[in-house]
């Protein structure tokens, strides 16, 4: 007979392709060597053999698997021999109907969802029942999909039209031969003989052999079975049910039902390859149940011992750990030197500070009890934050007027070593009022940028000056400032004099440098203005925070 093979999509690694008949049981090739794109082009067979209704399409390159394909009419047969064979064609044109549907065979109402949808020449009713003709099967259609261009592939009347599955009568399998009427000529006329076949989608093959599990001792044939899928004689497969390795025999023909849903890639190829399931015996022991008590405990790290509280109240280390039966120490409690709270501090009457009462001082006796408790005076913090002076011109709302100016009237001080962006300027060195910059731009002495300055003293725009094109003569301004100055040699810190200095550069307010017209350390204590002339080149980044550590030539 022949068979129409077409497929939409195929990987690129699969192919050549074998074709096998379910009528052998799918044992010899009808077809072999079939290409990839054959298949997607269409292939057309007249090899598959009469009766043909499942035909296994297998992948026998890089790629091993195999597709089974329901063959539409092949599941009946009709051979007819005539001596005037007339052929009618009947073309029906669309629109038809199309339904989602349930199927099920005629040896019993079980149901089994088929691939893609039924199109039909008629209406039928969703949730009826019918017989189809074109596959002998019963079907239900339950939904209307929409109106579609065809092909038709089912052969429904309405006739058949039941309100359930077991309603609808299915034809028996029937041959007849019909001898045709004698003639007047001598010729012998060949008998005109139309067989019909049915059978159902199920596969029974025989056992071949039977095997203990892992050993592959022969146990014998264990009778047939029926498997959902076509399978290949001679795999083997574990049988859940019986315990052991079964071998697929010989094809048996088709049932009405199945008792197995094996898959043929999932067969094993020998008894040997076989995977079965291992046993496992599991010994449960009871708990043995202990009971332990374990005493809650509290850490706490604490000061040595002190004579006075108020010595215990200044002393900064915690190096010990000890340990009480509760979160807070109070007068009374016991304080103890391991978690299991057995062996006591012996405080000798000292005094103790814990890192978590650090205000308090607290007496503990050599049998480790807190005898007595005292609150240490409060701590006061005092932060000094370093002050850097800069000298700036006036104010002038037009940058470009700024940049030229040559003269540093005014001096600002900030926490900022060196200017930014953000910095705040304040009217003198306790940083206490804020600079008022009218919005307007003032050029930094040292860097010779000009800054904007917001009317709250905020730096919040810059500008490098470029360097004056003209030729100009230029005056030394230098720093006078008032400091302390220690005496000789250098490197002497202790009494300090009242003395002037005027240096080269800006220096910062209260700190420390090596002031070289004298040969002494000296702390700049305030800025006294601008000067002519110098008598120092100190630079700034000498500075120190004090005087013993002024680097001394």
């Amino acid at each position: 007979m022949q068979v129409f093979i077409s497929f939409i999509s195929i990987g690129t690694d699969a192919g050549p392709f074998n074709l096998y008949s379910d009528v052998d049981g799918f044992t010899s090739a009808f077809e072999t060597g079939v290409t990839r794109q054959q298949l997607l082009d269409g292939f057309a067979s007249s090899n598959a053999p009469d009766g043909t209704n499942f035909v296994k399409v297998l992948s026998t390159g890089v790629c091993q698997t195999s597709v089974l394909l329901f063959v539409p009419g092949g599941i009946t047969t009709t051979t007819t021999t005539t001596l005037t064979p007339t052929t009618t064609s009947t073309t029906t044109a669309g629109p038809f109907y199309e339904y989602t549907q349930n199927v099920t065979n005629c040896a019993s109402c079980g149901v089994f969802f088929i691939a893609g949808n039924v199109i039909s020449a008629i209406a039928l009713v969703p949730g009826k029942w019918y017989y189809d003709s074109m596959f002998n099967l019963r079907i239900n259609p339950i939904a209307f999909v929409r109106m579609s261009a065809g092909p038709v592939n089912s052969n429904i009347s309405l006739a058949s039209q039941q309100d359930t599955c077991s309603a609808v009568v299915c034809p028996t399998t029937t041959t007849t031969s019909t001898i045709p009427p004698s003639t007047t000529t001598s010729t012998t006329q060949v008998p005109t003989t139309t067989t019909t076949t049915t059978h159902l989608p199920y596969f029974n093959y025989l056992s071949a052999a039977g095997a203990f599990c892992n050993t592959c001792g022969t146990i014998g044939v264990t009778g047939g079975f029926t498997n959902e899928f076509a399978l290949t004689p001679g795999k083997w497969f574990y049988d859940t049910f019986l315990g052991h390795a079964i071998q697929v025999g010989t094809f048996n023909g088709y049932v009405g039902s199945f008792s197995k849903s094996l898959v043929d890639a999932s067969l094993a190829a020998t008894c040997a390859a076989v995977v079965c399931p291992t046993t496992t015996t599991t010994t449960t022991v009871p708990p043995t149940t202990t009971t332990t008590t374990t005493k809650q405990f509290f850490v706490f790290t604490v000061t040595v011992g002190n004579g006075t509280s108020s010595s215990a109240c200044t002393d900064p280390g915690f190096p010990n750990t000890r340990y009480a039966g509760v979160s807070t120490w109070a007068n009374g409690v016991t304080i103890y030197t391991n978690s299991a709270l057995t062996s006591v501090l012996n405080g000798n009457n000292l005094w103790f500070k814990n890192n978590a009462a650090l205000g308090t001082a607290w007496q503990i006796s050599s049998g480790g009890v807190i005898l007595a408790n005292f609150t240490c005076p409060a701590t006061t913090t005092t932060t000094t934050t370093k002050v850097t002076a800069f000298a700036i011109s006036v104010g002038n709302a037009n940058n470009n007027i700024t940049c030229d100016q040559l003269s540093y009237p005014t001096t600002v001080y900030s926490s900022s070593a060196v200017l930014a962006n953000g910095s705040i300027l304040y009217t003198s060195n306790a940083m206490t009022t804020r600079v008022n910059g009218f919005d307007q731009w003032y050029k930094e002495q040292i860097s010779t940028k000009e800054w904007l300055v917001s009317t709250v003293g905020v730096l919040s725009g810059e500008l490098q000056c470029a360097p004056p094109t003209t030729t100009t003569t230029t005056t030394i301004v230098a720093f006078s400032y008032n400091i302390q100055r220690s005496a000789a040699p250098c490197g002497t810190c202790g009494s300090t004099t009242a003395a002037v200095i005027n240096n080269k550069v800006a220096l910062t307010i209260n700190q420390w440098y090596y002031i070289q017209s004298l040969g002494v350390s000296g702390r700049v204590t305030s800025l006294i203005g601008n000067v002519g002339t110098f008598d120092n080149n100190i630079l700034d980044s000498t500075k120190k925070a004090t005087c013993a550590e002024v680097n001394c030539p």
